[in-house]
């Protein structure tokens, strides 16, 4: 790829990656991607406080992909990085013995310009050694600094093709896009997850700051820039709070439609499934920068159903479980109590998960599953192990997609991945103990979506004591099943095939 670009670009692909959520899916393709073409492909993470920075950056490295990120110098070269000189036996040639014209000892020149400089490089350790707060260190990052570095980046690599996980209103995501816009740069979104507008409100309208009447400034953005309004449960809202609404509205990067999910001047966006097509047309997405593609774990889940048995059998024999039981997969919410500014069934998290625990043991205590919990990323492992390994469920990090292939029964909450049990045809309790109201999986026929606790129990007891309720869940979900993924192995090749389309020069849909 990067031989039929003849050095217009010196990237062909970049990625770019705001939270933990999106990289998962933009990495699974990078290395598809990557396998399949010879390209020179990079991630840009948008934030230098970006949780697991360091793990997925080896992630990237591994696949043969660069990394940017804020406080990473760019090489004046983009291949400099990738330059060395010729190997000695014991390893490189120091540049002191390879280019001896050019690696000279320091001169009284240097220690001139040394000795006039060091005052300033004092004063300036002095400063942050001021503006370091007491007992720990000063990690404030501006959002200029940010915009700043993606634009740096942006302008070094010169990508042929910029791939975003998502879309919303503020985001570095929406100066590239500006910026590919007017250079003709191509771009895709490869969403990782289902968004609704329903989401964004129940997040938002407890926060004060989110009130159009909370101030003057909030109520001048309502009263100016109606189109970032939106009204939920007797509120007026604004989508983000009026300074920020003013700074994007300046930048000349506000989204026509700020409370839609993925709304973007992107020239394309991969569609995960038939029920997402559904949704994005019914809000008025235009038709010609939609392309259903399905999504790389669909391509995983595909995979893996020839092999599904010798998969079952051995993740249960390395979890040490007893392999002729029926499988409960449990994708274990995160803690979500800090942003839940409404009254909840738990006072805090370890409480909630205590009564999930006590709920799930009726099934592990039956003769007819074994219970498996998956952690969500950012949950503390130790505390949860404590809790439920007391009462002999597994808890692990396995890989979802594959734990979810394997599975009979799928436990949630409001998660994005109740999608792949979906596809999978696979039996799904919903339990929405954050009480968020979605209605995302309302059309999928073997789901059960539950509010309560009261009814979580009783849900998981009837599955113990009545079989045929799981039969007919998950008849009923296979249904369904094809309208909620692309289980058919090729969404890779069909995301790939766009990408290569759009960096010769146009879009293949």
């Amino acid at each position: 790829m990067s031989d039929m670009k003849s050095g217009e670009n010196r990237i062909d692909v970049l990625f770019v990656v705001n939270e933990p959520g999106e990289f998962v899916e933009l990495h699974r393709f990078a290395e598809f991607f990557l396998k399949k073409q010879s390209a020179r492909c990079a991630f840009l993470f948008t934030s230098p406080s970006f949780k697991n920075l360091r793990r997925d950056s080896f992630h990237c490295r591994r696949i043969g992909a660069q990394v940017f990120h804020p406080g990473k110098a760019i090489p004046a070269r983009i291949d400099d990085e990738c330059q060395s000189v010729d190997p000695l036996d014991n390893g490189y040639t120091p540049l002191s013995l390879a280019s001896k014209d050019d690696a000279k000892e320091t001169g009284a020149l240097g220690w001139s310009l040394l000795a006039l400089l060091a005052p300033l490089f004092l004063a300036e350790l002095f400063i942050k050694r001021l503006r370091r707060p007491i007992g720990g260190s000063f990690r404030r990052t501006s959002r200029i600094r940010t915009f700043s570095y993606a634009h740096e980046v942006y302008k070094r690599t010169r990508p042929g093709v910029i791939v975003f996980g998502q879309e919303f209103p503020g985001s570095v995501n929406s100066w590239l896009t500006k910026l590919s816009k007017r250079d003709g740069t191509k771009t895709l979104i490869l969403p990782f997850a289902v968004g609704t507008t329903k989401e964004m409100c129940e997040s938002l309208y407890t926060i004060p700051g989110f009130d159009a009447n909370a101030n003057l400034l909030n109520r001048f953005c309502a009263r100016f820039f109606p189109h970032w309004v939106n009204y939920y449960k007797g509120k007026k809202l604004l989508r983000l709070p009026g300074v920020e609404v003013i700074a994007i509205e300046l930048a000349g990067i506000a989204p026509l439609h700020p409370w839609l999910p993925n709304w973007s001047s992107v020239d394309l966006l991969a569609v995960e499934s038939k029920e997402m097509l559904h949704y994005y047309r019914k809000y008025g997405f235009p038709d010609q920068q939609l392309v259903l593609t399905g999504s790389m774990n669909d391509d995983i889940l595909a995979g893996l159903q020839s092999k599904n048995e010798e998969l079952r059998r051995r993740i249960t024999k390395t979890l040490g479980l007893d392999e002729y039981r029926r499988v409960a997969v449990v994708a274990l919410p995160p803690d979500q109590f800090s942003s839940r500014k409404i009254p909840l069934e738990f006072g805090n998290y370890e409480e909630l998960c205590r009564a999930w625990a006590d709920a799930l043991s009726v099934l592990q205590k039956s003769d007819s599953f074994n219970v498996i919990i998956r952690p969500h990323p950012v949950t503390d492992k130790k505390m949860l192990k404590d809790i439920f390994e007391q009462r002999d469920m597994i808890v692990t990090n396995l890989d979802t997609v594959e734990l979810v292939s394997i599975c009979d029964l799928f436990v949630a909450s409001v998660s994005s991945t109740i999608r792949w049990a979906i596809a999978s045809g696979k039996p799904v309790v919903n339990y929405d103990v954050y009480d968020y109201g979605y209605s995302d999986f309302d059309s999928a026929k073997g789901v059960v979506t539950i509010s309560h606790f009261r009814l979580f129990q009783g849900a998981l007891i009837g599955f113990v004591f009545g079989h045929e309720k799981l039969i007919e869940l998950e008849e009923k979900q296979k249904s369904c099943a094809k309208d909620w993924g692309c289980i058919d192995g090729q969404s890779g090749e069909r995301i790939a095939t766009q990408v290569i389309a759009m960096l010769e020069g146009g879009n293949k849909c």
